[in-house]
């Protein structure tokens, strides 16, 4: 299964708006892939995790530990 990245966020007033949009598209993903949002914020790249939780994203290869599995965003 791919791994596919949702990304949202940034650094402007439109921010929320944004993670609202992207949570949208995340929910209705198809589901012949694995969706994971990522996050851009000012303090780094994050992966918000079912729990809502946030995990660093590796910005130079888009890896992030989900457990004891290095995940990889494939696109």
């Amino acid at each position: 299964m791919k791994n596919a990245g949702i990304i949202c966020g940034g650094f402007s007033s439109e921010f929320d708006i944004s993670v609202k949009s992207a949570t949208n598209i995340f929910n209705n993903f198809p589901t012949e892939y694995r969706p994971f949002l990522i996050l851009l914020k000012k303090d780094g790249w994050f992966v918000q995790f079912e729990n809502g939780e946030l995990g660093e994203v590796n910005s130079r290869d888009l890896t992030f530990q989900l457990g004891q599995e290095t995940i990889q965003i494939d696109f």
